[in-house]
C-alpha cells in the first residue's frame, strides 16, 4: 500500500488497485466486527473517537491478513468523494501509478527535480497564476503537495505564495529557492512514527491520537493556518500595486 497525493495504490500479486480522492481521504483498519457496526449505523461512538459521524464510500475486506486470526476490513472513510477507481492488471501495467503525474519526490528526489527543471520553460510562459495555484495543479511537475506542503514548501523558499508563477519560473534564483523550499518539505523526517502505536486497535479504528496530532502541528507547520504569520492588507496592496502578485487572486478581499 502506498499513499502519493490524492492517490491510494495497492500492489497485489495479479493486479494493482488505484483510488483517486477529490481531496484527501481517511483510510483505517477495522475489524469485521466493526465494520458490520459502521454499515449498518450501530457504532457505539466513544470519549475518545475523532469524529462523531461515518461517512464511508469503500471497504476493502482481507478475510486472512498475515498474522492475524479475523479478517481485518481497511475502510475508506472521505467527506468528500473518491473520484475513480482504477483496477490494472499487472501482466499489462507493470506500475500502478498515474502516468500523467510526477514520480514521488519522498521516494526519487533527483528525478522528480529534473522533471522540474525541464519544464520550467513551459511554466514560465503560463499568465496570470499565482506560484501556489500552479503547485497545487500542476502535478506532473508537483505530484504530492497540496495546501499545506505547498503553504510550507513556499514559506521556507521565501516565495510569497500569490506571486506570479511566471516572474518565478523566470528568475534563476527563484527557481533555486523553490527547489529548495519542495525538497525541504519532501525530504523532513517526521518522526512521529514514535507516537503511534504499532498494532491499530481494530476494535476502536477512530481513535483520536493527540500526541501525533500535536507533534504534526508543531514539527511541520511554521506557517499554515496560522493567524500570527498572516500578511497586514496594506503590505498586500502595495505588492499587487508593484506588481508582485497576481491581482485576480486579491481583488474580492482588498477591493482593488
Amino acid at each position: 500500500m502506498e499513499l502519493c497525493g490524492h492517490q491510494l495504490l495497492f500492489t497485489f500479486t495479479e493486479f494493482h488497485l488505484r483510488f483517486l480522492f477529490a481531496l484527501h481521504g481517511q483510510m483505517v483498519p477495522c475489524s469485521f466486527t466493526v465494520f458490520e457496526q459502521i454499515k449498518s449505523k450501530t457504532y457505539p461512538f466513544r470519549s475518545t473517537t475523532a469524529i462523531k459521524d461515518i461517512s464511508w464510500q469503500c471497504a476493502i475486506v482481507f478475510p486472512n491478513p498475515k498474522g492475524i486470526t479475523s479478517p481485518v476490513v481497511l475502510l475508506i472513510a472521505d467527506h468528500n468523494r473518491i473520484n475513480s477507481c482504477y483496477f490494472l492488471l499487472r501482466s499489462v501495467h507493470a506500475s500502478a501509478r498515474d502516468p500523467t503525474r510526477n514520480c514521488d519526490p519522498r521516494l526519487d528526489w533527483p528525478t522528480y527535480k529534473l522533471k522540474i527543471r525541464q519544464s520550467f520553460i513551459s511554466l514560465s510562459k503560463q499568465p496570470g497564476k499565482s506560484i501556489f495555484e500552479v503547485l497545487l495543479r500542476n502535478k506532473a511537475c508537483f505530484n504530492g503537495f497540496g495546501l499545506n506542503l505547498a503553504t510550507e514548501a513556499l514559506h521556507r523558499a521565501r516565495i510569497h505564495p500569490m506571486q506570479s508563477s511566471q516572474s518565478v519560473f523566470q528568475t534563476p534564483h527563484l527557481r533555486e529557492r523553490l527547489l529548495v523550499g519542495l525538497k525541504a518539505i519532501s525530504m523532513e523526517d517526521v518522526a512521529w512514527e514514535k507516537y503511534i502505536p504499532k498494532h491499530a486497535n481494530l476494535e476502536d479504528p477512530f481513535h483520536y491520537n493527540s500526541r501525533a496530532i500535536d507533534f504534526y502541528q508543531q514539527h511541520m507547520n511554521q506557517v499554515y493556518d496560522k493567524q500570527s504569520c498572516l500578511i497586514s492588507t496594506e503590505i498586500c496592496v502595495t505588492m499587487v500595486e508593484e506588481g508582485q502578485l497576481v491581482c485576480s487572486y486579491l481583488e474580492s478581499f482588498f477591493n482593488l
